[in-house]
């Protein structure tokens, strides 16, 4: 691949065997849906960053909900590919406005939330959409998205969208996939994935997932739609930024092959307002306590951690850590989550896996009756909310509590 500038010569197994055809589709509306590291944002990210390199001036649009999770997301995904590709020297990174430009071929990537209308107005000529984590907006975003993406321009204009297949009530489902319309079919690619498709995924990646059941396993192992039963929490929202407290608590949830887990929860008025701060995999308390040295105050944190890993708690304590663990008792995971359901929940900023899990959190339904009963479907895929259950539970549930100071 090549323009009058520089030659960009790309070798075909940097790409999945399941995504390299989707590089010559030619439709406006590019579905890409499937189950977790199934390489769909690694591909877009390929395919957008080939497209900067190689075709004078796009303006493309790279989008999600919130602005703040796309630093974290696509857009250190594009850099790493830019670094990995040795690509620095001919294209220029611009952290705080979050653009990547190609100068030579007055071409450039804009990182842009829909909650940033005044920005999102600003961008004209666009030509590329991605629109990731898609399953967070709605029709209506993509309605005002697809109305921006007009105009003359030398190039095909497409949206691509990204997601985990997290609900059978969604909109894509219903407007793509399964759509009767023949005019959108014909301007729509559906493509499934999941992680056997991804020939680079750890083999750990791999194992976590197989760790999944029912409903969780079905979306983020399998790829295909999840039909929870009834959700138990769905008085979710998005918040800007977490309240100020005095004290901050964090809720910790110990794994290996599960992932780990670090979720500080407040409590405001009506609202509880909770962040993800640790989701991972293969990682040990001494991993866990460098992350937190590097981004708490000890001072002013509580932890309450995991009953089940009295040996993690004491280490965390001789850390120089006031943690606790937490008090678990009969039907105590039932109350808690009857509890939190009295109030509005709000998710701030980059929690993705927080909001993965609590679109699957849901009651279990008897095989034998139908019946919604009033014990939690146990899918494996509830850490994040563990750590900020226990927060709850021993907190703001007002149980007694004896804290401990190293």
């Amino acid at each position: 691949m090549s323009n009058p500038h520089f030659q960009l010569k790309l070798k075909r197994r940097i790409f999945n065997d399941a995504f390299y055809p989707l590089l010559k589709s030619k439709k406006r509306y590019n579905i890409l849906f499937g189950g977790s590291n199934s390489g769909k944002s690694h591909f877009i990210a390929q395919m957008l960053l080939i497209k900067l390199l190689t075709e004078p001036e796009h303006r493309m649009l790279i989008t999600r909900k919130v602005k703040n999770t796309l630093r974290l997301s696509a857009f250190q995904l594009i850099k790493d590919y830019v670094y990995r590709w040795k690509l620095d020297d001919i294209i220029n990174i611009n952290k705080a406005d979050m653009t990547i430009t190609c100068e030579d071929l007055n071409a450039s990537i804009n990182f842009v939330g829909l909650d940033d209308t005044g920005k999102l107005m600003s961008i004209e000529g666009i030509t590329q959409i991605w629109v990731e984590e898609a399953h967070q907006i709605t029709q209506e975003d993509f309605e005002e998205l697809n109305r921006r993406l007009r105009g003359k321009t030398k190039h095909l204009k497409q949206i691509w969208m990204s997601f985990n297949p997290v609900n059978q009530q969604l909109w894509q489902k219903r407007y793509f996939i399964d759509s009767a319309d023949d005019s959108i079919r014909a301007k729509t690619l559906v493509h499934h994935s999941t992680i056997l498709d991804n020939k680079f995924a750890p083999a750990e990646d791999l194992e976590t997932l197989q760790l999944l059941r029912g409903t969780a396993r079905k979306v983020f192992l399998e790829g295909q739609f999840g039909v929870p039963d009834q959700l138990i929490l769905t008085a979710i929202s998005n918040a800007d930024q977490f309240p100020e407290t005095k004290t901050k608590y964090y809720g910790i949830d110990f794994g290996f092959i599960a992932p780990m887990t670090l979720v500080e929860t407040a409590l405001k008025e009506r609202t509880i307002y909770m962040q993800e701060h640790y989701y991972k995999t293969h990682t040990n308390i001494d991993d866990l306590i460098a992350f937190m040295d590097s981004n708490l105050d000890k001072r002013s944190s509580i932890l309450i951690a995991d009953s089940e890993d009295p040996a993690a708690i004491a280490q965390i304590k001789q850390a120089g850590y006031i943690v606790q663990g937490a008090n678990k008792y009969k039907n105590s995971v039932v109350s808690s989550l009857k509890w939190m359901q009295q109030y509005d929940i709000k998710i701030v900023d980059d929690s993705p896996n927080l909001r993965k899990e609590l679109s699957m959190l849901s009651w279990y339904k008897d095989k034998k009756t139908g019946l919604i009963t009033e014990v939690v479907d146990d899918n494996g895929f509830d850490h994040a909310i563990d750590a900020a259950r226990y927060v709850c539970l021993n907190v703001f549930m007002k149980q007694k509590i004896s804290i401990s100071f190293a």
